[in-house]
């Protein structure tokens, strides 16, 4: 049974992955909206400039496309030029950590994280979000932001009683985390084959306020999973 639960954890893990990075680079830039509009209120030459050096930045890695004509012209560059493109991206990112303008400075080392951490540089991507997290001067929410995204890169792989440790801090930041966290904390226990554990924290969240659709949903393909008979 353990080894049967294990290795449910590992297909989890690896789906779960693919679709929270999604979750949390869409968190990440909802974030940015509000941390943006407030540098962009203080009408400052350097914060605008920056703030739409890193929207650039996003469109060129990518993660920000503006309207349909962007989409259609995205889809017809041959992949030489995307990576060109995505370079540049890259370098401009550079360029606004270096500005440190309070505020979109952060969000653009947030950006380096999840691109690191999409190019399998996972080392580089622990460490920016970590340098996010445990920087006082950082707004909240986005240590927040970046202590969830160190934890789920290694979710697999790292250690248990850190992550959950971590995990345990978010849990108790207010609602808005506990479907992500909830769900991460049952991934951990499949995982370590507890099988009952997970369950548990599964089907908490198929009633839990404030829930997204999404999670409710793998929640529950995850319960089917555990409740599968064993194969053959």
């Amino acid at each position: 049974m353990r080894k049967r639960v294990q290795s449910l954890a590992g297909r989890c893990v690896n789906a779960w992955r693919l679709i929270s990075v999604g979750v949390a680079l869409l968190i990440m830039l909802i974030s940015s909206i509000g941390v943006l509009a407030w540098n962009v209120s203080q009408s400052t030459k350097l914060a605008k400039e920056a703030t739409g050096s890193y929207l650039m930045a996003l469109q060129k890695t990518g993660h920000l496309q503006i309207g349909s004509l962007e989409k259609t012209n995205e889809n017809a560059k041959n992949e030489t030029i995307k990576k060109a493109e995505f370079n540049i991206g890259v370098k401009i990112l550079e360029q606004v950590v270096a500005s440190k303008v309070e505020g979109v400075s952060t969000l653009a080392k947030m950006q380096q994280a999840a691109l690191a951490a999409q190019e399998g540089q996972t080392t580089k991507a622990l460490a920016l979000w970590n340098a996010v997290q445990t920087n006082h001067a950082v707004a909240p929410p986005l240590q927040d932001m970046a202590s969830f995204l160190w934890c789920q890169q290694q979710i697999d792989t790292g250690d248990p009683a850190v992550l959950r440790s971590r995990l345990f801090v978010l849990l108790n930041k207010g609602k808005a985390w506990q479907g992500l966290v909830t769900e991460s904390l049952a991934l951990l226990d499949i995982r370590e084959g507890h099988r009952d554990a997970a369950l548990k924290k599964l089907t908490s969240l198929m009633t839990l306020d404030n829930v997204s659709d999404d999670v409710r949903k793998r929640a529950q393909t995850m319960i089917q999973a555990l409740n599968a008979p064993p194969a053959g």
